[in-house]
């Protein structure tokens, strides 16, 4: 009878159902929690759930992540149990997340890497199904793994605050897109101070590369009317 009853609460949303009983999600589907989903209810959902994120994950992790990612903003759907289970599923997202956050230390180091390799690691790091978990699953596991991420996010940074707008273009790029993404995401996860550094540092340069911009090109303004006065 009880059985009966969850499988109306199912029912009764479109994409609720087409989620748990279709396994079938898209990135517009929304969810809606309602007091009907008691926990006892959850217990009875999440290994559906879990069935459904699975079988998405596993047809749509690489062409179509921003699906997966919808999958997993519905986590309030999880009991602690399959919350677990969750994690190990995409354990492989959040480990690439983190090796593209070294990696990026590593090229700071270097200091005149290419554009492109830059932005092959914010691609990595901020993933669509990694940004998802850090959004909307509040697992201490999750903490933990944005800790890491913001330590290397702004060990990457602390590698680059040398850099100037003028003369580092492509990696100066790369240090305001870092800043951007950690800033947009709200991830700082208590290094706020040690960031704000990392924006004050970013806009002076900014504002001296465009003063030196300005100063140039008055300077090509005069040489040119100076010839043609002559």
């Amino acid at each position: 009878m009880e059985n009966e009853k969850f499988e109306q609460i199912v029912q009764a949303q479109k994409d609720l159902n087409l989620l748990i009983n279709e396994k079938k999600f898209g990135i517009l589907c929304k969810i809606k929690k309602t007091d009907e989903m008691t926990p006892e209810f959850i217990d009875w959902l999440s290994p559906k759930y879990f069935d459904s994120l699975q079988h998405i994950y596993n047809k749509h992790h690489i062409q179509n992540p921003q699906i997966v990612g919808a999958v997993i903003r519905m986590s309030f759907l999880a009991n602690e149990e399959t919350k677990l289970k969750v994690k190990d599923l995409i354990q492989f997202e959040l480990d690439k997340s983190l090796k593209a956050a070294s990696k990026l230390v590593q090229l700071a180091e270097i200091r005149k890497f290419s554009l492109e390799d830059g932005k092959k690691c914010l691609e990595d790091m901020f993933s669509l199904i990694t940004l998802s978990v850090m959004r909307n699953v509040d697992e201490p596991f999750v903490h933990e793994f944005k800790k890491d991420f913001v330590n290397r996010s702004l060990a990457a940074a602390d590698k680059m605050k040398g850099l100037k707008a003028s003369r580092d273009m492509e990696q100066f790029i790369i240090y305001e897109n870092l800043l951007d993404k950690l800033e947009k995401n709200n991830i700082l996860e208590g290094k706020s101070e040690k960031f704000e550094a990392h924006v004050k540092n970013k806009n002076s340069k900014n504002t001296v590369a465009i003063v030196i911009a300005v100063l140039l090109a008055l300077f090509a303004i005069l040489r040119l009317a100076n010839t043609l006065s002559r």
